[in-house]
């Protein structure tokens, strides 16, 4: 996988995945680090479904996953509204991922790409401090 930063152009863009060349851009929108490892932690959690071939986490923990994004990023959970039903687990899982720590984020990307894969396991939802 390769990470990559450039200029976006898009408004409101601030990084994607591309499964198909497996690269992570980070837009040059961002105004402090704490942005960027936000997106890429975000875009990485994009990666890990892809490696894992569909959700991350136990779907026994999105609702409570969903209540705490709300409360704790509350922007974060009104963007997510603006996808369509089909997209919201995957933006859900994504925005609340970016949220953990990144020695968190780091792990669960190690657990689902990692060489060390457990890729048919689903994790605990770690929680947000």
């Amino acid at each position: 996988m390769r990470v990559k930063q450039r200029d976006c152009g898009q408004r409101g863009l601030q990084g994607l995945y591309h499964p198909s060349s497996e690269t992570i851009v980070v837009c040059r929108v961002h105004s402090d680090p704490v942005a960027v490892w936000n997106t890429l932690a975000h875009e990485a959690t994009h990666r890990m479904q892809v490696c894992r071939g569909g959700p991350i986490t136990d779907p026994r923990h999105h609702r409570a996953m969903a209540a705490t994004l709300a409360n704790r990023a509350p922007l974060e959970w009104r963007s997510l509204q603006s996808y369509p039903p089909r997209e919201r687990l995957s933006e859900l899982e994504a925005r609340y991922t970016a949220q953990l720590p990144p020695d968190q984020v780091i792990q669960l990307f190690d657990r689902y790409c990692g060489r060390r894969s457990s890729a048919g396991l689903a994790f605990r939802t770690p929680s947000l401090r």
